[in-house]
C-alpha cells in the first residue's frame, strides 16, 4: 500500500542501494482550479469514494466538502499543493 513516509526515507534508501551520488529534489504540484482534469479533483473524488466505502464520513458531509471546493474554484481562490520527492541517483 501507500507509504506516507517515503519522502523522508527515499534519500536513505537510495544511499543504502549503493548509489554514489544521490541528488534529492522536491517537485511541488500546484492546482489553482478544481476541475475534473486536475490532480486535486481526482484526489478529492478518490477520497470521497474511499471514505464512503469505509463508512468513515457521511455522504452528506462529503458533498458539503466538495461543494465548498467547487465554490472556492468559482470564486477563483481554490489552491491545492503537494510535494513529490525525487532522487536522481548515479552509480
Amino acid at each position: 500500500g501507500p507509504n506516507g513516509q517515503i519522502g523522508r526515507e527515499l534519500y536513505g534508501l537510495c544511499k543504502k542501494a549503493g548509489f554514489q551520488t544521490v541528488q534529492p529534489m522536491v517537485y511541488t504540484l500546484v492546482n489553482t482550479k478544481f476541475r475534473s482534469n486536475r490532480y486535486a479533483y481526482k484526489v478529492a473524488r478518490m477520497m470521497v469514494d474511499w471514505l464512503i466505502r469505509k463508512s468513515l464520513v457521511s455522504k452528506e458531509e462529503l458533498e458539503v466538502w466538495i461543494a465548498d471546493l467547487e465554490a472556492q474554484d468559482a470564486r477563483g481562490v481554490f489552491l491545492y499543493s503537494i510535494n513529490r520527492y525525487i532522487c536522481r541517483c548515479l552509480k
